[in-house]
């Protein structure tokens, strides 16, 4: 790859919009006292931390982390929107203290970082510990509704992984399970008209992607029954019904359903295990989130032989930079990626955030750069899909205008 036509779309790139389909953006009471410290711990620097508690030894923790893009990338969202230098041992406080004036001195200074530093237009939130917030800013953020817990909680004991349930959420009390069916519709109905963009199932997490066709006589004698009165099998047969019927719920409501696929229960996770479901939903709008990593080439695999998969890098530039090169080359290789190729980035806050979108436009700015270079494609052609990929794409599959 020539120098001249990478840095020519980084120099594009860098003044380019971005539309996130995926944040978990915490509200404005969580920034208020933002340092450093809490920063790593609720990124994903602080999912590496090989150290328990509070990090006490700064140098042992940033020689364990330091080498990850986690790190790399949070790092320089910190970089471009405060103006340190490299975190070390011995610049931690000043840089943690530059963080915290800058939140001390603005409740709204997390979203406002966004969008100055990061040049974020809107983004998608999951509150998945308030499903269908929008976190106090619906200006910014567009909900996406979380549907774990109405798939796996038959009882009032159970909840997701989250520690949500219906049960909480809603009276069903005297409900049989058509009447739950009904609700499930209205739910999704009231979540749209509410400014829900579309379901959110992370799935992954609670158990594997292999989903039968379910069985609703089964489903219909599994609703309200204890947990321990019922069978492993049929547990699975009420899930499995139960994701079928939101998938119907997605295409009949016009919402894309965005699916968590990878790095959970890991060998569950794998992309083809959606395979018979979306098959079975060709109305249905499926988004597969984080290139699916490992398996990113089945993700490949998926959009090649279906019109209904979305491909989203959501995540991926953080995790592994050269993984998400990779899978945008591919994804466009294939002839149809470049129309539906979305991203999020996946923080808890704006600070990490920033550090996410550097990383997607380092992520385009190498993957085309390279495609020119081979004379694959155009560099306007390369700028074109960049503008895609970062905004337009999201606005117009989400309905953001």
């Amino acid at each position: 790859m020539t120098r001249t036509a990478h840095s020519a779309l980084a120099e594009h790139l860098a003044a380019l919009p971005v539309v996130s389909t995926h944040e978990h953006h915490r509200e404005d009471a969580f920034h208020a006292d933002l340092d450093l410290d809490k920063l790593f711990a609720n990124s994903y620097v602080g999912w590496i931390n090989p150290l328990p508690g509070p990090i006490r030894d700064r140098a042992r923790f940033l020689d364990a982390v330091g080498h990850s893009a986690y790190f790399r990338w949070l790092e320089r969202g910190l970089r471009h929107i405060y103006g340190v230098g490299p975190i070390t041992p011995e610049t931690w406080d000043a840089v943690s203290e530059a963080i915290r004036q800058a939140h001390v001195s603005s409740p709204t200074w997390h979203v406002a970082l966004m969008r100055r530093f990061g040049h974020y237009r809107r983004a998608i939130q999951d509150s998945y510990w308030a499903p269908g917030s929008a976190a106090g800013h619906p200006d910014f953020f567009a909900p996406t509704f979380r549907i774990n817990c109405y798939v796996l909680c038959h009882h009032p004991l159970m909840t997701d992984h989250n520690g949500n349930s219906p049960w909480q959420r809603h009276d069903l009390a005297g409900l049989d399970f058509d009447a739950y069916l009904l609700l499930l519709d209205q739910v999704v109905a009231e979540q749209k008209q509410a400014g829900a963009v579309a379901l959110k199932s992370a799935l992954a997490y609670d158990r594997d992607l292999a989903f039968t066709s379910g069985d609703r006589e089964t489903a219909a004698r599994v609703f309200g029954a204890h947990p321990n009165a019922v069978s492993d099998a049929d547990r699975r047969a009420y899930q499995d019904f139960l994701l079928h019927h939101l998938c119907e719920l997605a295409a009949r409501h016009d919402l894309p359903f965005q699916h968590h696929t990878g790095l959970a229960k890991l060998s569950g996770s794998r992309p083809l295990n959606l395979e018979p479901t979306i098959a079975r939903h060709p109305q249905t709008r499926f988004v597969l989130f984080h290139g699916g990593f490992p398996w990113v080439h089945e993700i490949g695999g998926l959009l090649h032989h279906y019109r209904n998969v979305y491909p989203d890098l959501t995540w991926l530039p953080l995790i592994a930079p050269t993984a998400a090169i990779r899978a945008v080359r591919e994804w466009l290789e294939l002839g149809n990626g470049a129309a539906n190729l979305c991203w999020g980035g996946d923080a808890w806050t704006g600070d990490e955030s920033v550090g996410a979108a550097l990383a997607l436009k380092h992520v385009l700015s190498v993957a085309l750069g390279q495609l020119v270079e081979e004379g694959s494609l155009g560099l306007e052609e390369a700028r074109r899909i960049a503008g895609q990929v970062c905004h337009e794409n999201a606005a117009r599959i989400y309905g953001l205008g």
